[in-house]
């Protein structure tokens, strides 16, 4: 086995929790560039650490609480090999993922249930997937190997970067080389060679130029002017095409297949941008050679009509494609409209929620970050003078989300009418939505009973951010008892605490959009933040509140557009 030299090893520690996914990606980035690790091993080593992740927090029960996960990236060389080792170790239960069978790949869309790719995945992208399970804690080990580029990380050049520094370069980065390329010897693989004397064929391709154009350089660019046709020799060159002013998905082409014939024929403006995605290698073929040289030749002008009519259909199947790409898009957005009015109508929204009762002031907020999303609130009256409210956050925002939300809100409203204790009805509600989650998802949610003549409010918590609790003169944090996610971990507990609420105080409730939206400089809105603006505020209207809340983070965002779902609720006894 080839030895592999040591270079560089970072240690990263977090808290076990879902929401650090993005801090250990970009932990992970900063660190691949720093290393030069080539740019499509990146998102292999990103999947990956977020798989690993979200099965230490999915699988591995309250123990995984007890320490933190630790991240640990390497990097290790030999002469023409490099080695990239990424490993995650969490405090969970023992649960080994490489050794369960992973889930096979839907035929059709309609047998496809969410969840269970990862490990799919994971394979997909790593060399070599292990797990050992030492000192009571879990390893996920994952190694990458990949060839050096040709310039080492230390800086020294390649012994081919000299030669290649010798050749001519044009201003667009791309080298050029006369005469004919070592692999043009046979000609018969590019189809418009196909069955042309050889001989006469590499006569005229003399006065052509082979073009080496380094990753990530645009061949052709639309807008500029086209003398000449292209054929893609080596490496990856792809099109980025259009349709009524979208943009599809890039086309690759084909090695031996023709570039820029269309704009060298009638002389208008490229209209495609080509880019090579790797280094690659393109003959060059001038307008003048093509058409008073290369036409000339036996078979060349028809493999060049069988070429031109297999791109006219081409592009006929990619415009239909596209087509049909924009009337189901259009189906989707008006299917998401009615799935938003839908999940609206399931929220309480009116202002305040009883309006005919002077003895409470409850209004409640809710905007999503995308068209359905994943936070919502509710309040209803489970006695005459007895008010059951909720405020909760789903992982993630989106259509699953959303989907999560309903079953979690209608669970809720079914338990509340008969569980009189929040601790109780938070520990029945977890059964329920861990039992067939297969998509791993979970709610955070804070939940309490108000008892209005007594203005008292007992009150549980799974996982969610504390409520503020709004006094004349100062704000601080309701303390809150510790329970965990619900719908990630069986059999967990939970327990209640109470408050009384005095004249003049509000329990203001809220999800983490609220706190967690950042401005221009990623700086996060903060708790801190929200109790130093209501500290002191005079008491008003729960809505009025809310509004004042909502414009606050808007202006400290500097734009209306959220990041994340935002949902708030504000309880008064006046």
């Amino acid at each position: 086995m080839e030895a592999f030299v040591p270079n560089r090893a970072v240690t990263l520690e977090v808290p076990a929790q879902l929401s650090v996914l993005r801090q250990v990606s970009a932990w992970l980035e900063s660190h691949a560039i720093a290393w030069r690790i080539p740019e499509d091993v990146l998102p292999r080593l990103d999947v990956c650490v977020n798989e690993i992740i979200a099965n230490c927090v999915t699988h591995g029960g309250p123990e995984v609480m007890g320490g933190p996960l630790t991240v640990y990236l390497a990097i290790a060389s030999s002469h023409d090999q490099t080695l990239v080792t990424l490993s995650v170790a969490d405090s969970g239960r023992a649960f080994d993922p490489t050794s369960a069978a992973p889930r096979a790949r839907a035929v059709t869309l309609a047998a496809a249930t969410p969840g269970g790719l990862g490990l799919i995945m994971m394979r997909d992208s790593a060399s070599r997937l292990a797990y050992r399970r030492t000192s009571g804690r879990n390893h996920i080990d994952v190694l990458f190997q990949f060839e050096n580029p040709r310039e080492a990380s230390t800086g020294q050049r390649h012994p081919r970067s000299a030669h290649a520094e010798r050749r001519r370069t044009d201003r667009g980065g791309k080298v050029q080389r006369s005469g004919i390329d070592r692999r043009m010897r046979d000609l018969s693989w590019i189809p418009l060679f196909k069955d042309a004397p050889l001989q006469a064929l590499q006569a005229v391709l003399q006065d052509c130029q082979v073009l080496e154009i380094a990753a990530h350089t645009p061949l052709l660019v639309p807008g500029q002017a086209n003398r000449s046709v292209y054929i893609a020799l080596s490496g990856s060159v792809v099109a980025h095409l259009s349709y009524q002013h979208r943009t599809l998905a890039p086309v690759a082409i084909l090695l031996g297949q023709c570039i820029g014939e269309l704009s060298a024929i009638d002389g208008k403006p490229v209209s495609t941008l080509v880019v090579a995605m790797t280094d690659a290698r393109v003959l060059r073929i001038p307008q003048e050679v093509f058409w008073g040289d290369l036409m000339t030749l036996n078979g060349i002008a028809e493999n060049f009509r069988i070429i031109l009519s297999d791109r006219v259909r081409k592009s006929k199947e990619l415009a239909l494609q596209a087509q049909r790409d924009h009337l189901e898009i259009e189906h989707l957005t008006k299917e998401l409209q009615i799935a938003r009015q839908l999940q609206i109508s399931m929220v309480p929204l009116q202002r305040p929620l009883f309006g005919h009762r002077t003895d409470l002031d409850i209004c409640g907020f809710m905007e999503p970050a995308s068209a359905v999303g994943g936070d919502f609130f509710d309040g209803f009256f489970v006695r005459e003078d007895q008010l059951f409210f909720c405020i909760a956050d789903v992982s993630g925002h989106g259509i699953a989300s959303a989907l999560f939300m309903a079953r979690a809100m209608g669970l809720i409203r079914v338990l509340a009418m008969g569980i009189m204790e929040p601790h109780t009805l938070l520990h029945e509600l977890n059964t329920r939505l861990c039992d067939g989650n297969d998509a791993n998802l979970f709610v955070t949610m804070f939940c309490g009973i108000v008892d209005i003549p007594n203005r008292k409010i007992t009150y549980s918590n799974g996982g969610h951010c504390a409520p503020m609790l709004l006094q004349p003169g100062r704000s601080r944090m309701l303390p809150i008892p510790a329970g965990p996610l619900i719908g990630a971990f069986e059999g967990c507990q939970y327990s209640s605490m109470a408050i009384h609420l005095g004249h003049g105080e509000t329990l203001f409730c809220y999800t983490d959009g609220v706190t967690e939206a950042q401005n221009v400089n990623e700086e996060d809105f903060t708790q801190q933040r929200c109790l130093h603006l209501l500290n002191g505020l005079q008491p008003q209207a729960s809505g009025d509140l809310l509004d004042y809340v909502r414009a606050q983070v808007a202006a400290f965002s500097g734009t209306d557009i959220l990041q994340d779902d935002c949902t708030m609720l504000a309880i008064r006894l006046p």
